[in-house]
């Protein structure tokens, strides 16, 4: 019993049968429609469960944020992480990383955060603490310091 072969066996008669349909030279509307609404859309239907069955992407979930992430041809790796978090990582610091770049006192952030002004930020996801440091997400400094300061980095 092969149910992709069931399938592909229904696809091809429905088919033949539109194409002998399509031969049939008449302009009988109630045909029309029963070529259209019924043998067209069963074939549709057919091919979309045919395409759900032989789908060839496997899922795996990112191991930083756990979001499903599909690849055509999983390599073999033992840690996978998504495209978003590729991109987000670099722009990830630690609090004696950033405040420099950004024009901070040393301590400003991790007073911030010890003052709940950073509470939002906190519960978005991007700043958290790992181990003794706290990291903090690019965005973080363009939402909430780049107004306190008057200006961009890099300006």
């Amino acid at each position: 019993m092969d149910i992709i072969g069931d399938v592909k066996r229904n696809i091809t008669s429905l088919e033949k049968l539109k194409d002998a349909l399509d031969q049939i030279d008449s302009d009988n509307v109630d045909l029309e429609m029963f070529k259209k609404y019924t043998i067209e859309r069963s074939i549709a239907d057919y091919n979309q469960k045919l395409e759900k069955m032989t789908y060839k992407k496997f899922p795996h979930r990112c191991e930083l944020c756990q979001q499903w992430i599909e690849e055509l041809e999983p390599e073999q790796k033992s840690i996978m992480i998504c495209q978003t978090c590729r991109v987000n990582l670099p722009k990830t610091m630690t609090t004696n990383e950033i405040e420099p770049l950004w024009g901070l006192h040393v301590g400003k952030i991790k007073q911030d955060i010890d003052n709940h002004l950073l509470d939002d930020f906190i519960d978005a996801g991007l700043i958290w603490k790992s181990g003794r440091y706290w990291l903090i997400h690019e965005l973080v400094m363009q939402k909430h310091y780049e107004r306190k300061l008057g200006y961009k980095r890099g300006s």
